[in-house]
């Protein structure tokens, strides 16, 4: 969805902004402003906290949420990286970030 964005968002990239990038934008504010189903952590909630991970040779994603479950859990915060096949610590940084964006005031 939002690889387009990604791509211009490195170091080394030219910035050629096109109807792709266009589209890209449109639809990752689209897919993010209307989902009511993401909420913030309530820390004074009985419910647990879960980090779900995934990484491979292109990137990485994380998020944390929240929920009685874990099929029930609600989103509150998200991560991703691409990196080079030599970056292997990809999915330890991603987890690391959102622990300390979201447990910086537990």
């Amino acid at each position: 969805m939002a690889a387009p964005l990604s791509k211009m968002a490195d170091a080394t990239a030219t910035w050629n902004w096109t109807s792709t990038h266009t589209k890209a934008f449109n639809y990752t504010k689209a897919a993010l402003s209307t989902n009511p189903a993401v909420r913030p952590i309530n820390y004074h909630s009985a419910d647990q906290i879960y980090v779900v991970a995934d990484t491979n040779f292109i990137g990485t994603g994380a998020w944390i949420g929240q929920g009685p479950t874990l099929q029930t859990i609600i989103p509150t915060d998200f991560h991703s990286r691409k990196f080079n096949i030599n970056k292997t610590l990809g999915l330890l940084f991603g987890i690391v970030c959102i622990m300390n964006i979201r447990f910086a005031n537990w």
